[in-house]
């Protein structure tokens, strides 16, 4: 049990723990108490009573004497990883301890919080008063109200999970060294990815962030061949690093419009929804292939050579955008024959999330394998590593430079422990079939508030993958920006951490860790709907919700109601729904009635 308090007396945000251990003693591990589960302790104790630190005259900090330690009756104490976040004087109600701790003993029932209970770090943001800053939701989701959600993120398998945290306390007890000294973890680890991929993608590059690995990609790409230019996406975005920004539009268009390097060349984003070629249209997939061969065509002429196309498997901040089925082998076909590799950005979106499969890529057909693939974000839970995975001959041809790369922390012992718990967290607790079964009841709540609410154009998604396109007018795809924005700074009140992206930022973007519950995204989505409904009628815009009087006192006895603080006072219109075709990856079309209303 991790339990933050402020310690009156200290200097500012200064956070310790305290316990009482079986014999009545204090007991103090630095600034953060590592409680072993063997432990019992008292209950939560309020801040005057966990006041165990004072300062002396001269101004010394003192431990207060272990007889002074309050002796109260024990219980037994939640497993190290089973961690409350309070506020001052909080206390945890003794109907939850006792379910918490009979969880545990059941062996972690998911109602329990001592097995699969609710794992949440609290902890003093600096620069503010003191208060408890929900950081997630926890390892698993349990039924306690009090915790956070957090629908984005690179936790994979969810915060502090016991096992990848184990894994990487044993290893980093034991040793951790740079890569250039062998170990059995980074050739086990490496087996264990690999055979995930299809088998052409057998070498692999560790690194420590998808900036890393990116940035290696075109390293690879380039040596190949011997060629220069890249081909990237409209909205794109692959990394921070001076070769990254420049090939990603998402954030070299902010520089202006002579930002964009000689040796860049952007395609149209395959986005059915806002793109060129939209659902309507009989083939999108080989339409925006099209536009990928025309710059290959016209970069030719003007004498220059491509390297590379690179793609995220699914667009994230460029808006939550699924590829039709069939457009990589096309692109790949031509980057190929003109001499260039393909690389698939897997690191915001592989693992597992899409449910299906293992990597987002392998939702465009079996026939379809990247030449480069680059992971990491959920590689390894949280913990800064990235891998590149290409094929032999490109590997070699990289080798044969005579330029050798080496990475000091890239594969080291504690990155491949915790890689290696990841891919078996995912497997044992079948992460991949939850990301489905959650994924598709999340698409179906989520089909409903599209029905009800104008300000929802679009709902698209495959696994745990999701984005909703709010607009202002749905035969027109208005964004709706400002609305966007005022939607998470309430979802932010109601304890949801989400966010909006896109380059109108006006798409919410769905990317919770896998251990995701239907029950969560009924809680989230219920929240949202009434958010949605306050916001249509604040700016006039009909709906044709009927929010539940329950859902309605629920967030009011949490933070209050919801008020709209700003609205944008403009004129609206709101129009039939745009068509919609179906296809793999969106549901079913629904219409609204057209309307045009004032506000």
């Amino acid at each position: 049990m991790h339990q933050y308090i402020r310690m009156p007396g200290l200097q500012p945000r200064a956070v310790y723990e305290y316990a009482v251990t079986d014999s009545g003693r204090w007991r103090r591990i630095g600034n953060v108490l590592e409680l072993r589960p063997q432990f019992r302790v008292n209950q939560l104790l309020s801040v005057t009573e966990a006041c165990a630190v004072k300062r002396t005259k001269d101004g010394r900090r003192a431990d207060r004497s272990r007889s002074e330690a309050p002796r109260l009756p024990s219980v037994r104490c939640l497993p190290a990883f089973a961690a409350w976040h309070c506020r001052e004087r909080s206390r945890v109600g003794e109907e939850e301890w006792r379910k918490g701790t009979e969880g545990g003993r059941k062996g972690g029932k998911e109602e329990g919080f001592g097995g699969a209970g609710s794992a949440i770090r609290g902890r003093e943001s600096p620069g503010f008063p003191w208060r408890a800053v929900p950081c997630w939701v926890g390892w698993r989701s349990a039924t306690a109200r009090r915790r956070p959600w957090h629908c984005g993120g690179s936790t994979s398998v969810g915060h502090s999970h016991p096992y990848v945290t184990k894994a990487a306390t044993k290893q980093m007890e034991l040793l951790n060294t740079n890569s250039r000294f062998l170990h059995d973890n980074l050739v086990q680890y490496a087996q264990r990815l690999t055979a995930t991929l299809p088998e052409k993608l057998s070498v692999c590059y560790f690194v420590n962030s998808g900036s890393e690995a990116n940035d290696l990609a075109l390293r690879l790409a380039r040596q190949y061949r011997g060629h220069h230019d890249v081909i990237t996406l409209e909205n794109a975005y692959h990394g921070h690093v001076t070769s990254l920004i420049d090939i990603s539009p998402y954030k070299f268009n902010q520089l202006g419009k002579d930002s964009k390097k000689e040796f860049v060349h952007v395609a149209p984003s395959p986005d059915i929804y806002r793109g060129r070629y939209r659902e309507d249209h009989p083939d999108p997939a080989t339409a925006y292939a099209e536009e990928v061969k025309k710059i290959i065509e016209e970069t030719q002429k003007n004498g220059r050579k491509i390297a590379a196309f690179i793609a995220e498997s699914m667009q994230s901040c460029g808006g939550q955008v699924i590829p039709p089925v069939g457009y990589f082998q096309k692109v790949a076909e031509y980057v190929r024959a003109a001499g260039g590799v393909f690389i698939a950005d897997e690191v915001q979106v592989g693992f597992g999330r899409v449910g299906k499969h293992f990597w987002a890529f392998q939702l465009q057909g079996e026939d379809f394998v990247p030449d480069i693939v680059t992971m990491g974000k959920p590689i390894g839970n949280g913990h800064p590593m990235s891998c590149v995975v290409t094929t032999r001959e490109i590997a070699e041809k990289f080798g044969a430079s005579g330029l050798e790369y080496f990475n000091t922390f890239g594969g080291n012992p504690v990155s491949c422990a915790i890689g290696l718990a990841v891919l078996e967290v995912i497997e044992k607790e079948d992460l991949q079939g939850n990301a489905t079964r959650v994924g598709s009841y999340l698409l179906e709540l989520l089909v409903e508030q599209k029905k009800k609410h104008p300000l929802v154009g679009d709902i698209r998604g495959v696994g745990l993958f999701v984005g909703v396109d709010l607009v202002k007018d749905q035969q027109k795809r208005t964004p709706a920006t400002a609305e966007a924005l005022h939607l998470i700074y309430k979802l932010k009140e109601q304890k949801i951490l989400l966010s909006a992206d896109g380059p109108y930022r006006n798409i919410l973007k769905f990317k919770p860790p896998m251990c995701f519950t239907m029950e969560d995204a009924k809680h989230v989505v219920e929240i949202i709907d009434v958010l949605l409904t306050e916001i249509e009628e604040a700016t006039g815009m009909k709906t044709g919700n009927d929010v539940s009087t329950n859902t309605r006192c629920k967030i009011k006895a949490n933070e209050g109601s919801p008020q709209l603080e700003s609205a944008n006072e403009s004129t609206s219109h709101l129009n039939g729904a745009a068509c919609r075709q179906e296809n793999g990856f969106y549901p079913e079309k629904h219409s609204v009635p057209s309307k045009t209303i004032r506000t």
